[in-house]
C-alpha cells in the first residue's frame, strides 16, 4: 500500500468516525487531533466545509435546476431567457 493511499484511508475513516458527533464535539475532536497531526487535521475539516458547503443540493430535483441552467446558458450566449 503506498503511502497516499494509507494518508486517504486514515482520512476517511477519521471523518466517518467524526461524522457521528456533532458539530461541537466533532470540531474540539479536530481541534485536539491538529495538536498533534495538523494537516490530518485540515484535511478531515476541509472535507467536513465541503459538506456543508454542499448543503443539501442533491434533495432537490434535477428539473428544479433546468430553468437556472437554460438562463446561464443563454447569458453565455448574449441572448435573453
Amino acid at each position: 500500500m503506498s503511502e497516499s493511499s494509507g494518508r486517504f484511508r486514515a482520512v476517511r475513516e477519521l471523518f466517518l468516525e467524526l461524522s457521528e458527533f456533532d458539530t461541537g464535539e466533532r470540531g474540539a475532536r479536530i481541534s485536539a487531533l491538529a495538536e498533534t497531526d495538523a494537516e490530518l487535521a485540515h484535511e478531515v475539516d476541509s472535507l467536513f466545509d465541503a459538506e456543508r458547503a454542499a448543503g443539501s443540493f442533491l434533495d432537490r430535483p434535477a428539473g428544479d435546476f433546468a430553468p437556472e441552467v437554460v438562463r446561464g446558458w443563454l447569458a453565455s450566449e448574449g441572448a435573453e431567457a
